[in-house]
Order: structure tokens, then C-alpha cells, then sequence
């Protein structure tokens, strides 16, 4: 076996799981728009940093209401200035409330507003007013410390946030895996054998590189409609996904089923194997399979026509190799020299 069919068979493999990966990283986002995830890890953020009390009052100003397509459920994102507005106007209410009048922490005097009884009554009021006092109850610091103060806590929820995704995703990588029969043992066999199908799946790989110059990332929107999530999921599996699990043969049918009874244990084992690699994410495969084919090209031997023509582009080639093959100033090999004159 030569070497450019090992980098083809791990070509095979690399791009079977890219594909998975995407797959995993779509089924997370529309589990997370389903489940309302990121609004739910913001909701405890802000939870642990008021009091129950403070928090439902704090859910029902109006500025948080309209963050929220629908206005009963609870946003996914607040900004650091949105948050202190609405702190401060929780604040002037409670002082407010106190004279029995109406009040803006803009108007009032800030050191009047927390001079109130209930800023010695909790924790979370004690230090509101340590802030005030910090800043020498000037309104404008003392905003610019609430924001400090959100975005700390909402550092250290993404970290909470990142975790239960990294949790979830092995979960789904697990289920992909086995319900999609993506077995790595097999798929390795099938590629050393078949020539034919290492070609193709080269190709597949070559083509959606080309198509995807950018990475493989998935949807970033912090508040994406599950429905939304839902046609893109529907829409990658019937362009991607599909294709390859035809020329695999991954699935439930007879002669899988017969090899699963055969051999259960090359099954799991194949199938661990390829939940542990798709977990690791497809910005990762992304990046090893621009390198293995930048590899494979420099490898591949040259036909007849591309020895004739030194300034030639293998047609495999990542689009993110190319300026580094064709020197500065050299003319696009692909330009015809009549079309050029």
C-alpha cells in the first residue's frame, strides 16, 4: 500500500467525521433552541447574583420583556448596560415604594435611594450599596460597576454554560454514532479494500472544502428558532449526511445487522471510536482535513500536463493552500493564453 492511499483512507475517515461533527453541532442547537438552554444558564446567573424576589421583578421590566420574541418566555442574551438600567430602576422603585411615590435613580439622589431600610435588609441590597458608596454616589460609576459586575458573573456562566454543552454533546455523539451505525472499524475496512470509493470520497472532501473556505463552524446566533435550527438540521442530513451514508452502507439494513451479530464487539468498539472523534467538534476535523489534503497534494504524482506546466493547480487542492503554490505575480495557470492577450 503506498502512502498517498493511507492519506487517502485517513482523508476517508477525517471527512466522515467532519461530517458527523456538524451533524452533533447542529442537533445541539436545535436542542438548545428546543430546551431554551442559554436563557435558562443566564437565568441562574442572575439568580445566584439577586434574590428571588429581586430576579422576578427583574424578568418582568419591560426592557427585559422586549429582548424576548415572545414576550412570556425569558431572552438568552442581556447586554451589561440593559442589566444596569434596570438594576438601578429596581433600585429607585424600592426607595420609591418606601415614600410611597414614584422615583428615578436619574432624578433621585443616589445616596438617598440607598439610604432606604430595605438596603440593610439582604445581602444582595448591602452590596448595591457598597457599590453606591465605592463610586461616592456618582450615578454614572455606579452604572459602569454594575456592568463590571454582570459581565464578571457572566464569565464565569459561559464556563458553566461550555461544560453542560461539552456534556451534551458526548451524549449526542454517542446517540449519532450508534443510531446512524457509524461504525470507524468498518468504514477503515471499506476504504483499504475499494479504491473506487477512496476516490470518491477524496473528491466529496475536495469539493466541500472548495464549497466551505471559512471552517465548518455551526449556527452562533445566542437566540436561533428551533424551527430555524430544524430546517438546517433536515437540510445538512439530505446534502451531507445522505451520500455517505449510502456509499458506507451505515445504517440497519440486513448485511448490518448480520456483521453486528457476527462481531458485537468490533460494532461498539467502531462505534465508540467514532462518538469519541465526532465530540471533539468540527472545527477540529475541519483543520486536520485542510492539512491532510495540502499534504496529499504535494505527494500526489504529476500527470504528463502538470509536468509540462509547473504553474498547474492540483484540481484537489484546499482553497487555502493555493497562494502558497502560485507565487506573487505569477499568471492564474487556469487563464488560456489567447484569453490573456
Amino acid at each position: 500500500m503506498f502512502n498517498l492511499d493511507i492519506l487517502e483512507i485517513a482523508i476517508g475517515l477525517i471527512f466522515i467525521y467532519l461530517l458527523f461533527s456538524m451533524l452533533v453541532t447542529l442537533l445541539n442547537e436545535y436542542i438548545n433552541a428546543l430546551l431554551k438552554l442559554r436563557g435558562e444558564n443566564l437565568y441562574k446567573a442572575i439568580l445566584n447574583m439577586l434574590n428571588s424576589e429581586m430576579v422576578e421583578k427583574f424578568y418582568n421590566h419591560h426592557l427585559i420583556k422586549s429582548l424576548s420574541k415572545n414576550r412570556k418566555k425569558r431572552p438568552s442574551y442581556i447586554s451589561p448596560g440593559v442589566f444596569a438600567k434596570v438594576i438601578m430602576d429596581l433600585m429607585a422603585e424600592e426607595k420609591a415604594n418606601e415614600n410611597k411615590g414614584t422615583g428615578s435613580i436619574l432624578k433621585a439622589n443616589l445616596k438617598d435611594i440607598v439610604s432606604a431600610k430595605i438596603f440593610d435588609q439582604s445581602s444582595v441590597m448591602k452590596l448595591l450599596k457598597s457599590f453606591a458608596e465605592e463610586v461616592n454616589y456618582d450615578a454614572n460609576r455606579f452604572a459602569v460597576k454594575l456592568e463590571a459586575w454582570f459581565e464578571e458573573v457572566m464569565d464565569r456562566a459561559k464556563g458553566w454554560y461550555v461544560r453542560k454543552i461539552r456534556r451534551v454533546t458526548l451524549v449526542v455523539s454517542i446517540v449519532v454514532a450508534i443510531a446512524f451505525n457509524v461504525d470507524s472499524i468498518r468504514a477503515y475496512r471499506a476504504l483499504s479494500e475499494n479504491a473506487d470509493l477512496r476516490t470518491d470520497i477524496v473528491g466529496m472532501a475536495s469539493d466541500f472544502l472548495a464549497e466551505n473556505p471559512d471552517g465548518a463552524a455551526g449556527n452562533t446566533a445566542s437566540d436561533i428558532r428551533y424551527e430555524a435550527a430544524r430546517d438546517s438540521l433536515v437540510s445538512f442530513y439530505a446534502r451531507e449526511i445522505s451520500p455517505v451514508n449510502n456509499m458506507f452502507n451505515f445504517g440497519y439494513g440486513d448485511e448490518q445487522l448480520t456483521y453486528i451479530g457476527k462481531h458485537p464487539f468490533s460494532a461498539f468498539l467502531g462505534w465508540i471510536l467514532t462518538a469519541f472523534a465526532i465530540s471533539l467538534g468540527a472545527p477540529f476535523w475541519f483543520d486536520i482535513l485542510n492539512k491532510v489534503m495540502s499534504l496529499r497534494s504535494a505527494l500526489k504524482p504529476k500527470s504528463k500536463d502538470e509536468e509540462g506546466n509547473p504553474n498547474t493547480i492540483p484540481p484537489d487542492m484546499p482553497p487555502s493552500t493555493i497562494s502558497s503554490v502560485v507565487p506573487p505575480g505569477t499568471p492564474d495557470a487556469t487563464v488560456s493564453p489567447d484569453s490573456a492577450s
